[in-house]
């Protein structure tokens, strides 16, 4: 991920992907995938079955401006399961920080801080053919300079289930990466939950994918009103 300047290698060995690398999206490569969109994307091992260390790898990048006190931000990223990979992971987040989050001797299993934006998945991000988003908000401390996408638990807190892959971790590709203090420059943010206004119907239903469906409990959904607003829905049943 070094060549992809100014990104860099907060742990272990994550990769960087476009047409002309060999071990690319190739079907030999185990990952059989092409970026959500442009020419490039980054991959990285969310979980590894090597107890009792796991060898999460994670991506770093300065950011633009440093955050701002007190005021609220919206993040979102793509990921997509490898299809090479024998587990999935319910969980990926993303940690602001005032220093980079580096190791040099590439030893650290993972790193023990709390995500601000802790994308989580029901259902586990298990989709090896299409994009699936990862989205959320928070308020920064301020002076946050530096932002890692990564799984932030060890070894036995990480959630995973087992597919059918050959190679024994959680390998995902990420693609569309977005920090943002307005709602509406990411696609597909989370936005705000606004109270309802009496003129305000619920227009139509759609998982996280942006595929219309259903009402139903137990996962996670977004409601399209007709002014236009979205909103998240868990519901529990």
């Amino acid at each position: 991920i070094n060549v992809a300047n100014p990104w860099y290698v907060a742990n272990s060995s994550p990769d960087y992907f476009t047409p002309y690398v060999v071990c690319g999206w190739v079907a030999s490569g185990g990952y059989y995938q092409v970026p959500r969109t442009g020419n490039a994307m980054a991959g990285a091992i969310m979980y590894f079955n090597s107890p009792p260390c796991s060898e999460n790898e994670y991506i770093g990048v300065p950011l633009v401006d440093t955050l701002e006190v007190g005021m609220q931000y919206y993040v979102s990223f793509y990921v997509s399961l490898a299809n090479m990979s024998q587990y999935a992971v319910d969980e990926i987040g993303a940690y602001f920080s005032l220093d980079s989050l580096i190791s040099p001797t590439l030893d650290t299993c993972f790193y023990p801080v709390v995500p601000q934006v802790a994308g989580y998945n029901a259902a586990f991000y298990t989709d090896t053919v299409d994009w699936m988003l990862v989205q959320g908000s928070f308020v920064a401390v301020g002076n946050e300079k530096y932002m890692t996408i990564g799984n932030f638990h060890d070894f036995s807190n990480t959630n995973t289930t087992m597919l059918t892959g050959n190679y024994q971790g959680a390998y995902y590709l990420i693609d569309d990466i977005c920090v943002s203090k307005d709602s509406t420059t990411c696609l597909d943010n989370i936005g705000l939950i606004e109270i309802a206004k009496p003129n305000k119907t619920l227009f139509r239903i759609v998982d996280t994918m942006g595929r219309e469906t259903e009402d139903k409990p137990n996962t996670l959904l977004i409601y399209i009103y007709s002014d236009g607003t979205t909103e998240k829905v868990f519901r529990v049943e």
